[in-house]
């Protein structure tokens, strides 16, 4: 629980929409449950959904969806180097986050 706690705190800090409230006034209000949080299908890493870029499934492998608005399963890679390097390397990987059928 204390992990879930600090990445709160972390992206309270970060983003801290109301600048005039402390974060012991927020972290247990209903606001901080409202921040939707991705996990990176790299290196698992969790973050806010803002922070990540997303891959959907085309007929032609995945295609970056930097407006996050296309149709279909979704999944999410963070904006680091080596995350992006490898989100199209391994195919067991992706037909695993995408749900294809072998």
């Amino acid at each position: 629980m204390q992990k879930t706690t600090s990445l709160r705190k972390k992206t309270f800090e970060k983003m801290n929409p109301f600048p005039n409230l402390s974060w012991k006034k927020i972290k247990n209000s209903k606001v901080m449950g409202k921040l939707p949080v991705r996990t990176c299908i790299v290196c698992h890493g969790k973050s806010p959904k803002s922070d990540l870029i997303r891959y959907v499934w085309k007929e032609s492998g995945p295609v970056a969806d930097y407006e996050q608005v296309m149709d279909g399963r979704g999944g999410y890679c963070c904006n680091r180097q080596t995350c992006l390097s490898q989100v199209t390397l391994s195919e067991r990987r992706l037909r695993r986050v995408f749900r294809l059928l072998d």
